[in-house]
């Protein structure tokens, strides 16, 4: 039998009556079952290119100097190469105290509206990570000789200490570089420009890959290798400079926005990937003697080859992390529940498929990579080819744990963040490197890589079902999300809309039944309805024609503290509705023109305009 008030239609959303419930019954059902934003699943992807390039740009710069120093320059400059390693983690200390903090913290002030707020974190930890810098490179100028003496250029490796020392001097010029190229690549992403760190990122390796050619060629030494890499570290900061300084960007350099005293929160973040880079020089401390014990000179050039890969292979890995911690900070910046658990859902599915492929490629042709290596030594060869395997293995569990410790670390639990940092990156590797080691020899130490991840996934899940008491856990479980974090089921609403599909159904009527809901009244329902439907028909007839690519809007509305929140974001072309506002309120000239937003703008409690990762969001509440 068909409801009087719901006559069925071929048009409107309130027909097609079908077991009992109507077309807008049966959307509503599949929305509350699974939040999906087109808009977070482009940006997910978006944001993970160019922090993979990162990664590529470091790794693929080793790469290369390492090839370039060992065809032109020989064995002893390799060996130089090699002793000098530590300075890249040393600067990436430096960067990591600063970078995570400053992308965490104004992450949370960009979710939240407070543009100034992210623009002092910014220019906070620009400052302080470039006076930072250039205090380390005047002490790789200047002390270069103690600095390799330390590195292991003493006893019978003295002979290395000249060619490390200037080689020192090369890297040391491009120190503030390296820092702050790390420090901008957040923001310049916030401002949409992403497509400015891969340009930047393409243009460093080329200019890397061009100088260690000349250098090799024309005899520059280990001076020209490390100029090298400081002038294509100064080209790819320069790049993101002038893009960041421009106009559009809607976050500078603003000294009196800083907060000096947050300093001490920005550091605490940034903890813990300082500890993994910490760990990542300590672990081979330990290591190395057990593999020298177990194995000798070839299982040592094993592990060198197992680790010159395993730097490569672990980029697209780390760049998905990379995009969980901004990605989660803006979003629990929001409160947006939902929309983490789609960023969680992205990276699992991503990390399955894409570092899945990376770690079966390594796998299947590690013989081929340990013999190109190894130049024909059967013993190096078939050790370095079981611990390709075992790296293979360990690129997919250890994404999966990069992932984690990120989103730990952009939800604010510290304390975890720690602990699983130093168990992933040192306690768990080392423990069953000298466990398996001692029963299996060598190969044991390759299987620790791969084991200790396992161990330490199962570790979390099994602490996960003690706190809850139970063998049937959840996602919620397992991330630590606070019980009362973001807005129920009961006081939200979502819409997805798109230029495929850009029909608006029946928002105001959603609208109601939330304020009935929440004991709200009509007159405010009215209200936020008026707002919402003037924004998102302005984005869809204005935004939506202004060029041929496909466009979505995502739109969330919260019931909170007596008041309805509104969330509008878009993938259009940039647009500051509440700049242009405030300018069309000063035009007497035509009072009805632009009428929607000048209204929108009376009607709201508070109306605010961000960037976020080149899209427009305007927060409303009404």
């Amino acid at each position: 039998m068909t409801d009087k008030n719901h006559p069925v239609s071929t048009d409107g959303e309130r027909g097609n009556v079908r077991d009992g419930r109507t077309l807008k019954e049966r959307r509503r059902e599949t929305l509350a079952a699974s939040y999906e934003s087109d808009i977070l699943k482009a940006l997910f992807v978006s944001t993970i290119v160019p922090l993979v390039l990162l990664e590529v740009s470091t790794a693929g710069s080793s790469f290369v100097d390492g090839l370039v120093v060992s065809q032109f320059l020989g064995a002893q400059a390799l060996a130089v190469q090699g002793l000098a390693s530590p300075y890249y983690s040393i600067t990436g200390i430096v960067g990591g105290l600063l970078v995570t903090g400053m992308q965490t913290l104004s992450g949370k002030a960009y979710g939240a509206g407070d543009v100034k707020r992210a623009e002092g974190y910014y220019s906070l930890a620009i400052i302080v990570g470039g006076a930072i810098s250039i205090a380390l490179a005047l002490v790789f100028l200047l002390a270069s000789g103690p600095i390799g003496e330390a590195l292991g250029a003493t006893g019978e490796s003295a002979q290395l200490l000249p060619d490390l020392e200037v080689y020192l001097h090369g890297l040391g010029i491009g120190t503030p570089a390296i820092v702050l190229f790390s420090l901008m690549i957040p923001i310049v992403q916030m401002n949409g420009g992403g497509h400015m760190v891969r340009v930047a990122t393409a243009v460093g390796l080329v200019v890397n890959a061009a100088i260690d050619v000349l250098a090799g060629v024309f005899g520059w030494g280990m001076l020209g290798i490390g100029l090298a890499t400081s002038l294509s570290s100064w080209a790819q900061y320069i790049l993101l400079l002038v893009h960041s300084v421009r106009s559009k960007s809607s976050v500078h350099v603003s000294v009196k926005n800083i907060v000096w005293s947050e300093l001490g929160e920005m550091v605490a973040m940034g903890l813990p990937k300082a500890i993994r880079r910490v760990a990542n020089m300590l672990r081979p401390v330990f290591l190395n003697h057990l593999v020298l014990a177990l194995g000798g000179a070839a299982a040592m050039s094993s592990m060198s080859i197992r680790n010159s890969l395993d730097g490569i292979g672990d980029v697209v890995g780390s760049g998905i992390a990379g995009a969980v911690v901004l990605m989660v900070a803006v979003l629990y910046g929001e409160e947006n529940r939902d929309g983490i658990m789609q960023v969680c859902r992205l990276t699992v599915k991503y990390i399955s498929l894409v570092v899945g492929a990376v770690s079966l490629a390594f796998f299947v042709f590690a013989p081929w990579l340990a013999d190109l290596y190894a130049k024909g030594d059967a013993e190096v060869v078939g050790m370095a080819t079981f611990a390709i395997r075992c790296m293979a293995v360990n690129l997919l569990l250890n994404a999966l744990i990069e992932a984690y410790i990120n989103f730990l670390q952009a939800t604010g639990q510290t304390l975890k963040t720690h602990i699983v940092n130093v168990a992933s990156r040192f306690a768990c590797v080392v423990t069953c490197a000298f466990i398996l080691g001692n029963l299996f020899g060598i190969n044991g130490v390759w299987l620790a890589f791969p084991v200790g991840s396992t161990v330490l996934i199962l570790a979390c899940v099994g602490i996960a079902m003690v706190r809850k008491r139970s063998v049937r856990i959840g996602p919620d479980d397992i991330l630590g999300l606070r019980t009362n974090f973001g807005a129920s089921s009961e006081n939200t609403l979502w819409y997805n809309i798109t230029s495929e599909a850009p029909d608006f159904f029946s928002a105001p009527d959603d609208v109601y039944e939330l304020c009935e809901r929440q004991g709200l009244s009509r007159a405010k329902a009215f209200r936020t309805s008026l707002c919402l439907e003037e924004m998102v028909g302005n984005i869809v007839q204005h935004g939506f024609t202004s060029d041929d690519k496909r466009h979505s809007i995502d739109v969330r509305i919260v019931a909170k503290d007596g008041n309805l929140i509104l969330r509008v974001r878009d993938d259009c072309e940039l647009f500051n509705v509440r700049k242009k506002g405030e300018a069309w309120k000063q035009d007497p000239d035509d009072v009805c023109k632009n009428f929607g937003i000048r209204m929108t703008m009376r009607e709201a409690k508070n109306l605010q305009y961000v960037t976020t990762l080149g899209t427009n969001t305007l927060l409303i509440t009404v």
